[in-house]
């Protein structure tokens, strides 16, 4: 199965499943750091580094096993093994287990384990 990852409009394709990091502006899929091979732009020049006012948007398109992010918007069109994000909100299909946001809502179709927010709202669709 081909999934799709875009961060802020960037895109990359990749094969089989997936697992996706955000930290400190750095994003790594698969165990492979991308950050500066997205088209040829350093994700950095786009998000700036975590703290900064600028947002990290990741996009992807098939199911993804596991999801780490210290600061990112997250939208997964499919199924996602496990969430967790510390800043940033996150919309997807169904988790398999669960979902943690420290600060962001979380909107999720079904999810099997917990949905877990600080500061912020959890809703089903």
């Amino acid at each position: 199965m081909n999934n799709s990852v875009v961060i802020n409009g960037r895109s990359i394709s990749t094969s089989g499943s997936m697992s996706v990091s955000v930290t400190d502006g750095r994003v790594v899929v698969n165990g492979k750091d991308i950050t500066d091979v997205v088209n040829g732009k350093d994700i950095t020049d786009l998000a700036g580094k975590a703290g900064d006012e600028k947002t990290i948007h990741l996009n992807i398109t098939g199911n993804v096993e596991s999801i780490n992010s210290d600061c990112a918007d997250i939208k997964v069109d499919g199924s996602v093994g496990r969430i967790e994000s510390r800043n940033g909100n996150v919309t997807c299909g169904d988790v398999d287990g669960s979902v943690n946001s420290k600060n962001g809502n979380i909107n999720c179709h079904k999810v099997a384990g917990n949905a877990i927010t600080k500061n912020g709202n959890i809703s089903s669709r």
